[in-house]
């Protein structure tokens, strides 16, 4: 029979500080990305209203536009691709703390964190449920064991949660929008708009979860440092 893995007490503040200075400068590039995407719309309706004085000047603001809007683009996305690769780790590591401290009745080991994201239906509560266990895992109390499990989540999990599953409907949207070859104008303002929504929403995202992210941390700082050294590094005691 295999044996139980045992978990290691990780300094919160660690992957959860770097988690956060990466979701700020994506807010700061999603806010730019923003400015691009109401710049091209204006290019767009002038290119409707045949604003521009000859075809050469139109093309190039146009092009001039659509760079920004591409540059500002991979940035976000590259961005994306980092914070996941942080915020996965950051999530691992928060929930095996709650195994190392011998907290009692969590339904899920660390590892579905990122596997929750990835089942087809699934995805749509489970990651929530694992958050949430996270953040009231440190109520814990061996006189009722089982009571912190119907505490109810923090409000900017709640918000974090909402934007992440209508972020993902809206660019399931804007991508079956621009399916198609010379796209009429009518349509690409309309999806210049759906992107302006869709940058507000990750936006609102993103705040939500540094809230959420710095809760979890303050949290289990405060559980670590009631353990009294018990699991926990004695740097974080001092």
């Amino acid at each position: 029979m295999a044996s139980e893995k045992v978990y290691k007490f990780t300094d919160p503040a660690k992957p959860a500080k770097n988690l956060i200075v990466m979701l700020k400068i994506e807010i700061f590039f999603a806010v730019l990305g923003i400015f691009g995407i109401l710049n091209s719309t204006r290019v767009l309706i002038g290119i409707k209203n045949d604003d521009f004085s000859s075809e050469e000047e139109m093309l190039a603001v146009a092009e001039r536009s659509d760079m920004i809007v591409l540059i500002l683009g991979l940035t976000q996305v590259l961005l994306a691709i980092i914070i996941l690769i942080i915020f996965l780790r950051w999530m691992y590591r928060a929930a095996a703390n709650n195994f190392a401290w011998g907290i009692e009745n969590i339904s899920q080991k660390p590892h579905w964190g990122w596997i929750n994201y990835i089942i087809p239906f699934w995805f749509l509560f489970k990651p929530y449920q694992f958050l949430r266990e996270i953040w009231n895992a440190v109520e814990f109390d061996k006189s009722n064991p089982a009571a912190w499990k119907n505490l109810p989540g923090p409000k900017c999990l709640k918000v974090y949660w909402i934007c992440f599953i209508v972020g993902r409907v809206l660019d399931k949207t804007i991508r079956t929008m621009q399916k198609g070859k010379d796209l009429p104008i009518e349509k690409l303002i309309a999806l210049n708009n759906l992107s302006v929504l869709s940058s507000i929403i990750e936006i609102t995202l993103g705040v939500a979860l540094i809230m959420l992210v710095s809760g979890i941390m303050a949290r289990q700082l405060q559980y670590c440092r009631k353990l009294a050294g018990q699991n926990c590094e004695t740097e974080l005691l001092q």
